[in-house]
């Protein structure tokens, strides 16, 4: 089933990877072969593949040694694209996929002692906390400095436009949910922690973004995937994200972070 915006859709997700946010501090750049942002993502959108080398000059002089990250929202461009950027020391990374929400609300799961409350500043250090242990397949605590990092980015976030949620089962943080608010929500993250798994706390999570999203008649609830996630591919699917509006090729150099 399609989305009945479905093509108003991929020109919003393709219009934000054009976007500056400087809210949260992104400054994004028009230039000849596509948008550069000051993070080091480039979103390639006009390179004839004659102009590869001139390219890749351009990325040298813009970014110096800053590590930068290529991604292609075109499936045609990457063909054309992909064997010349392998030959010059880059690797695909991953594809995401962005899924629109179509059909009905599924029920929510019941789960003995769950809740959830959305995120203050009374409950945001939980909230960081969950999402860096759930990301980390780990209940060890993270580091002091990658702790502040994603306390301060949260906050930033949710200062601006964005909303979350944390749950709890007994009281226990399990899992936490971000979305971006608008026409479209688009949720971006979430994490459930490792004891909690396999009961529906994402389920549960992610129906109650498609339930404000039905309250506040927004247009679409999106949400984003890697496509070699096949358990979060399954899960997302079974929610009703079965609509496919937009999909980025994602290329690092290789033996460098992804962004």
């Amino acid at each position: 089933m399609q989305h009945p915006h479905h093509n108003l859709l991929t020109q919003t997700v393709r219009q934000w990877h054009e976007k500056s946010y400087p809210e949260i501090g992104i400054e994004t750049e028009r230039r000849k072969f596509g948008f550069y942002r000051n993070s080091g993502e480039v979103d390639i959108r006009d390179l004839p593949v004659s102009d590869v080398e001139e390219f890749f000059s351009d990325l040298e002089k813009y970014y110096g040694d800053v590590p930068t990250s290529l991604k292609i929202g075109d499936q045609a461009l990457n063909e054309r694209l992909k064997p010349i950027f392998l030959q010059n020391g880059w690797e695909m990374t991953g594809i995401v996929r962005y899924l629109a929400h179509v059909g009905d609300l599924p029920e929510m799961v019941d789960i003995d002692g769950y809740s959830n409350e959305e995120v203050n500043e009374e409950n945001l250090y939980a909230a960081a906390l969950t999402r860096l242990m759930g990301f980390a397949n780990s209940e060890d605590d993270p580091v002091k400095e990658s702790f502040h990092a994603e306390y301060l980015k949260r906050k930033q976030e949710l200062d601006w436009i964005a909303k979350g949620v944390l749950a709890r089962i007994n009281k226990i943080p399990a899992g936490m949910i971000w979305w971006n608010q608008g026409e479209d929500l688009f949720i971006y993250l979430l994490a459930t922690r490792v004891p909690f798994r396999g009961r529906g706390v994402a389920f549960n999570l992610i129906n109650h973004v498609l339930q404000q999203g039905s309250l506040k008649n927004s247009r679409s609830v999106m949400i984003n995937v890697m496509a070699e996630n096949e358990n979060a591919l399954k899960l997302f699917n079974s929610i009703g994200f079965t609509n496919e509006v937009y999909r980025r090729y994602e290329y690092n150099k290789q033996n460098s972070e992804p962004l």
